[in-house]
């Protein structure tokens, strides 16, 4: 079938193939995880296995703030301020550009109530995107009189196209898209 990923080799109890990382280096993402062995995880956008690395960072963080309550929250500051520092380096922008927030619905709430709209302002977003993404852009378009045009990018034959022509339909202060659809 054309456009198909080829057969693959691996048996289903096989270890998966490491995937490259951005430097070159062959990195084991399964090994990065306590997952149960006979666990595949597809499903990682509300709730999700946390990286092993994270998950004791957490418990950490949990023990000495149970240990010496708050104690050491200059070091917890410091400790923002670095984690600011590397994602700015990242991102290329400064560090008081970047917000650490809880969770994707956090940040899009954020962004959609923080910004200084205009009544008539253009949003474009996915129409069958996850609804975090679709729910906070129709709330502020209410809010505060925006126009919204969506793109079913499911049904598009070429979504990236549908998506330009659907900023090029009017003026739009915002693109709203996901790394990963929703219907995927």
């Amino acid at each position: 079938m054309p456009g198909s990923a080829p057969p693959s080799s691996r048996s289903p109890s096989s270890p998966p193939r490491a995937w490259g990382a951005a430097d070159g280096r062959t990195v084991d993402w399964r090994a990065a995880f306590d997952l149960d062995p006979g666990l595949v995880y597809l499903d990682h956008a509300a709730v999700a296995p946390l990286p092993r690395a994270a998950a004791e960072a957490a418990c950490r963080f949990a023990r000495e703030a149970a240990a010496r309550g708050a104690l050491r929250y200059e070091r917890w500051l410091e400790t923002e301020a670095r984690l600011r520092a590397r994602a700015a380096a990242l991102f290329g922008c400064e560090p008081a550009d970047v917000a650490i927030v809880k969770n994707t619905s956090e940040g899009l709430s954020l962004l959609a109530f923080g910004l200084d709209w205009r009544r008539g302002d253009g949003i474009v977003h996915c129409a069958d995107d996850f609804p975090s993404n679709r729910h906070v852009w129709e709330a502020a378009a209410e809010r505060f009189g925006l126009v919204r045009r969506t793109v079913a990018v499911t049904r598009a034959p070429d979504p990236e196209a549908a998506l330009i022509a659907a900023l090029d339909a009017g003026p739009a202060r915002l693109l709203a898209v996901s790394s990963v659809h929703y219907a995927t």
